[in-house]
């Protein structure tokens, strides 16, 4: 993956607990607004949850299904977040070995409140 380019978006360096990495797959224009607010906000009259994958190599698997995406988004957060979280072992799961984290609509601010890193790989050539 000698195409990659890599960027940290969001740094907050005061956390001395355990965390946990979380992994998202996103086309343009998911990039574009992470980028501009540096949070992970849905769409526009959208009621769909963010999912994130435990793996970076489980997201690249799914990217490889669908053309749009472009780009692997790395979000560090306290590992007891994960309690407040959707977890799922039946959503892609031939993809998704670890099971699924769903960001519900109504818990984005508590999940975007709790990310301490935040950081972005993206593609200029194939995912493989």
């Amino acid at each position: 993956m000698a195409d990659d380019v890599f960027a940290i978006i969001l740094s907050r360096d005061n956390y001395t607990g355990q965390t946990i990495d979380l992994y998202r797959v996103v086309g343009l224009r998911e990039r574009k607004s992470i980028l501009a607010n540096k949070a992970f906000l849905p769409g526009t009259n959208s009621l769909e949850g963010r999912q994130f994958a435990f793996t970076e190599q489980e997201v690249i698997n799914y990217a490889m299904t669908d053309a749009s995406k472009v780009a692997v988004v790395k979000a560090v957060i306290p590992k007891d977040i994960l309690d407040k979280l959707d977890f799922s072992d039946n959503i892609d799961s031939k993809i998704f070995t670890n099971g699924v984290i769903t960001v519900q609509p109504e818990e984005n601010e508590l999940f975007n409140g709790s990310v301490i890193r935040m950081e972005i790989k993206e593609w200029i050539g194939d995912w493989i």
